[in-house]
């Protein structure tokens, strides 16, 4: 369920790496951020690097090359492709990895 128009949308999370997720109810999150002031102040600014890397996504995606999206990831992040299956990299960067 989205938070903005509480309707449901088709999604999937696939984890590299042993990982624990834990969901928050609306109103759960709304009663932590009265309690606890500094923790919706935390999630915005995880929200906006969020956003932010989902808009660079999107950019390397429409002006690089896969080649190019490729070596971007792999100089920014070398120890993580080492660790990821190369066709989750290639899902998420929309890459044919052929180079």
């Amino acid at each position: 369920m989205t938070v903005w128009n509480h309707s449901s949308f088709p999604s999937f999370i696939q984890a590299v790496e042993k990982s624990s997720i834990l969901v928050i109810e609306k109103q759960a999150q709304e009663f932590l951020f009265q309690k606890i002031p500094q923790l919706e102040r935390y999630f915005r600014i995880i929200f906006q690097r969020a956003y932010t890397a989902q808009l660079n996504r999107i950019h390397f995606i429409l002006n690089l090359s896969g080649e190019e999206r490729y070596h971007h990831f792999h100089d920014a992040f070398p120890d993580f492709v080492q660790r990821v299956p190369q066709y989750m990299l290639a899902l998420t960067w929309a890459l044919r990895l052929n180079f």
